[in-house]
């Protein structure tokens, strides 16, 4: 194995998505046993032990550029040997020539599986597209365009790599340290899909409160808190709860058509005693009365059905982001050292009411409200306890079959997935 100082990449590398150390490691090992017992053809002697010794003796003394240009100088007499080629690559790597680099990966992956004993075939294939990638990000990072540096969308062997998650979607998301404690009190508010987060960090021994105090079972959504579908009921409960206005009983409807009552002072009391907000944003979608412009709770929720009275009409970006603006602020005028984390439920429309499919509209619905999120965000980049993770991406983008046989609901793996990764960045355990 090479050692420490050999092993680093120099900087204008070392910060690239695709940077793989481990795989670098094991390769510089690979090649390093090798060296100490092939033989190369040297153009003198035929069968020249010394040859690859001293090749070898050179990257372990960190001499990168005379163990390049040594190799270099036999290339033709060994043009079928795949260390060779690797040591090609392994020495314009660390020399900071990576597209030199993933040429000889490249050559050197196809001649062992070629002619080769192929017992190392998969890593060095593995090699070969690592340094693919990590040469095609080292262009774009010299590529800005108005002074902006490029990001570029992963490809399919980055994707497939177990740090993908991480670098392509977490990138730029992670808290610079986990922060959230047992001893927080912990509101999860939002959609059906937030009460399998709430569920998880309840089981795991953390304090989130079930604001509907008359639910006494276990399903993660039978609680209120995990049923706010839209914006405008998540804004109506922070008006009750941190407004002043005489109010004594909240009343919820959720899309069971369970009915419940709260206490709007013990509502108040609770949230009022938050530390972290966890709000995940469900639905773009409404249904509202036409006299009063009232949204109501879910499409169940309007009682008795009269044309006249009520309709169905998908909200603007604009009405979702003034709404979201307004929890946070109230958040911040109310609990001003409070950590806000909002999400996207990647759950999609059940049935749809206008005559677009379900799919299209799923996705209209999704991105009206991603779009607010983000909005929001940027807005207040500067605030360091405010925070966006990402689910619904990672169940969109990152696995394949994220959903039950209905396509709508999380199965087990799903959740793990989602929770575990929750669990890394933001849980102090």
């Amino acid at each position: 194995m090479l050692d420490a100082t050999l092993g680093q990449l120099p900087p204008e590398l070392a910060f690239l998505p695709s940077v793989d150390q481990d795989l670098f490691d094991r390769i510089d090992g690979l090649l390093c046993e090798a060296l100490a017992t092939i033989r190369f053809k040297s153009g003198v002697d035929a069968d020249d032990a010394s040859l690859a010794l001293e090749v070898r003796g050179m990257i372990l003394a960190g001499n990168l550029k005379d163990a390049y240009e040594r190799l270099y100088s036999v290339v033709k007499d060994n043009n079928l040997s795949e260390y060779m080629f690797l040591g090609l690559a392994v020495t314009n790597l660390y020399l900071s020539y990576p597209e030199a680099a993933a040429k000889y990966a490249g050559q050197a992956a196809k001649l062992h599986s070629l002619v080769g004993s192929g017992e190392y075939a998969d890593l060095l294939k593995q090699y070969s597209d690592v340094l693919h990638d990590l040469m095609m990000e080292w262009q774009a990072s010299k590529i800005t365009v108005n002074d902006r540096f490029i990001n570029l969308y992963p490809t399919q062997s980055q994707r497939e790599r177990t740090n993908a998650v991480d670098k392509f979607i977490m990138g730029g998301l992670i808290p610079p340290a986990p922060f959230i404690t047992r001893s927080h009190r912990i509101a999860k508010v939002g959609s059906c899909f937030a009460g399998n987060i709430s569920s998880f960090l309840r089981v795991n021994g953390y304090d989130v409160p079930v604001l509907n105090s008359e639910y006494k079972g276990k399903m993660p959504t039978g609680s209120f808190s995990d049923e706010v579908f839209n914006t405008y009921v998540l804004r109506y409960l922070f008006e009750v709860a941190f407004g002043d206005a005489e109010i004594a009983e909240y009343h919820s409807v959720n899309q069971h058509n369970n009915q419940a009552t709260m206490s709007v002072a013990d509502i108040r009391q609770t949230l009022r005693s938050m530390d972290i907000f966890i709000i995940t944003l469900g639905l773009a979608e409404v249904w509202f009365n036409k006299k009063t412009g009232e949204v109501f709770q879910t499409a169940k929720s309007v009682g008795e059905y009269d044309p006249e009275l009520h309709d169905f009409r998908v909200s603007s970006v604009q009405e979702n982001l003034d709404n979201i603006e307004f929890v946070y602020r109230t958040i911040r005028e109310n609990l001003k050292d409070a950590r806000i984390v909002f999400t996207l439920s990647p759950v999609p429309l059940k049935a749809m009411f206008r005559k677009v499919n379900c799919t299209v509209a799923n996705s209209v619905s999704k991105s009206i409200l991603r779009v607010a999120l983000d909005e929001l965000i940027r807005a207040h980049e500067d605030d360091g306890n405010l925070f966006y993770f990402p689910s619904y991406e990672l169940l969109v983008d990152c696995l394949p079959r994220p959903f039950g046989p209905d396509r709508r609901y999380v199965g087990g793996e799903t959740l793990d997935f989602v929770t575990s990764l929750f669990a890394r960045h933001y849980l102090v355990t």
